[in-house]
């Protein structure tokens, strides 16, 4: 009678834990696949690369990064080498950009995209492109926008 008491009290100890067990994986799972990205984040030198050529970011004067909607609809964050990466990328399709930053070729301070000059430079960016980012307006100077639809 005792030896079956105690069988039953270690069964119920078992699904007890095996129910825990269950409940944390599956919310564990849940909170992970529900995720909706954290916004826009800032391309790391030597450790994140271009989602357009593939090569490691190696200058941050020529760096952009933006931030898109994914195909289940979740934040994405992509990186470019060379902003002649990026006006490839947005030419090749239909891409919406929620958000954006590039960084002044002289100071290095970051800009939003939208509020971004662009201008073809005779430096020898990492893909060769020539497009360099400014926070002022120069002679040759165009925004994104007009750029991208060329």
């Amino acid at each position: 009678m005792k030896q079956s008491s105690k069988n039953k009290k270690d069964i119920k100890s078992i699904i007890s834990l095996g129910l825990v067990i269950f409940i944390t994986s599956y919310v564990g799972w849940v909170m992970l696949w529900s995720h909706k990205g954290d916004g826009l984040k800032r391309g790391r030198i030597g450790y994140d690369t271009c989602a357009h050529c593939g090569m490691a970011l190696s200058d941050q004067r020529y760096v952009a990064s933006i931030l898109i909607k994914d195909q289940f609809d979740n934040d994405k964050t992509l990186h470019f080498d060379d902003i002649g990466c990026l006006i490839n990328y947005t030419q090749q399709g239909e891409v919406t950009i929620i958000d954006g930053v590039v960084f002044d070729f002289y100071s290095l301070s970051p800009i939003s995209i939208k509020n971004a000059y662009f201008e073809k430079s005779k430096n020898q960016t990492p893909m060769a492109s020539g497009w360099i980012s400014r926070e002022k307006k120069g002679q040759e100077s165009k925004r994104f926008e007009q750029i991208s639809k060329e």
